[in-house]
């Protein structure tokens, strides 16, 4: 909001949508199995995913779950003010695990106001909830790695990226169609030799002629983000290939397109990766050596002291190294707190004591006899 402006029942925009009557009227022509009640229910809630779970997921109205509102405006809050919730406790919680930009995440599909996919609430006798998908619930803690939110949508249009160097081209046999209200299918040709199967192949000649708003938004965000793109299509009207050529007028009107789409593409690129997660390069790296020379561990088993040895291959059930997941923040993960209960000296303790303090260490593993050798 900017100085001056009003504030109102309806400005500024809300951040979460109250379903509460929506879902109450949803459940009803389920429960009465009216056709005529349940024919207009299914025609407004059932055309796309109108929910938006923490987690990012796309949900219908009737296969949700509930987690308290409380437990999100703690968390917003920084843990500032008093609260019953569980979200104080030092453990992780759902707050931590789902995505940072949650509450701004409304997705519209075309632009089209009808079709929104948004962040939503119901208020019940027990207070005030978020409706999440049926795979995320209270119980979802564990840490996730979320990607970037895609400034131009998640629609797929065949349109997009034809002005790239190199495009990539499905071996279509035909396109059919039953009839005019149908959808229409294609049939693709599947080819297998010694560099493997595909049923597609790179080709230097993108579609310049089947263009629509949505991949003119995707062409624009590239020109805008990518050197290479923009000197790629600067220099298309300077090729002596037909199937590539463009006139000089069609290139300045594209740049010129891409320039009002994307004025500012660093804020643009802040936005969306406000909510994405991150590891460091260096960590990115020795995981990625690690995976290539990862192998089973070999043991040595022996049943009875008169048997033969013998070796076994082992691949354990967790995992040999991991790297530590931060928000894309200038903090962070935040820190958990480990509990100890009843104040008692427990292991926990003993292990941070002979980690940190070097003599310890020392003493202890001098302090090891044994008159056998380990064989496992």
């Amino acid at each position: 909001m900017e100085a001056g402006d009003e504030i109102g029942i309806n400005h500024p925009e809300p951040e979460f949508h109250d379903v509460t009557v929506d879902k109450l009227e949803f459940q009803h022509a389920i429960d009465t199995l009216r056709w005529i009640s349940l024919g207009k229910a299914m025609d407004k809630y059932l055309a796309i995913p109108t929910v938006r779970c923490p987690w990012g997921c796309g949900t219908y109205l009737h296969q949700t779950n509930i987690l308290p509102f409380e437990d999100f405006l703690l968390a917003q809050s920084n843990y500032c003010f008093r609260s019953t919730s569980k979200c104080k406790q030092a453990t992780r919680n759902w707050t931590d695990s789902c995505r940072p930009d949650f509450q701004k995440s409304k997705v519209l599909l075309e632009e089209n106001e009808d079709f929104i996919c948004r962040p939503s609430i119901i208020v019940n006798e027990d207070g005030v909830f978020i409706l999440a998908c049926e795979n995320h619930s209270t119980k979802t803690t564990q840490r996730y790695l979320h990607i970037p939110e895609n400034p131009t949508g998640s629609l797929y249009t065949s349109a997009s990226n034809q002005y790239a160097p190199v495009v990539l081209r499905a071996r279509t046999l035909r396109k059919g169609k039953t009839n005019q209200f149908s959808d229409t299918y294609q049939t693709v040709r599947l080819q297998g030799g010694y560099d493997g199967i595909d049923s597609c192949y790179l080709s230097a000649h993108g579609n310049y002629s089947n263009a629509n708003n949505l991949s003119h938004k995707r062409d624009s965000l590239s020109i805008s983000g990518r050197d290479d793109v923009k000197h790629h299509i600067e220099h298309l009207s300077k090729t002596k290939d037909s199937m590539t050529y463009l006139p000089k007028e069609n290139i300045d009107e594209k740049l010129q397109m891409a320039t009002e789409q994307y004025p500012n593409l660093s804020s643009t690129c802040s936005s969306v990766l406000a909510a994405s997660t991150y590891i460091s390069v260096k960590d990115a790296v020795a995981l990625q050596e690690f995976t290539y020379n990862q192998s089973s561990i070999s043991l040595s088993i022996t049943e009875n002291d008169w048997d033969d040895e013998g070796i076994q291959l082992f691949d354990p059930p967790w995992p040999l190294k991991t790297v530590r997941v931060h928000p894309y923040n200038e903090f962070g993960e935040r820190f958990n707190g480990i509990s100890d209960p009843g104040g008692s000296f427990n292991i926990w303790s003993h292990v941070s004591v002979v980690l940190c303090v070097d003599d310890m260490w020392t003493f202890l593993t001098d302090s090891l006899k044994t008159d056998s050798d380990p064989e496992g």
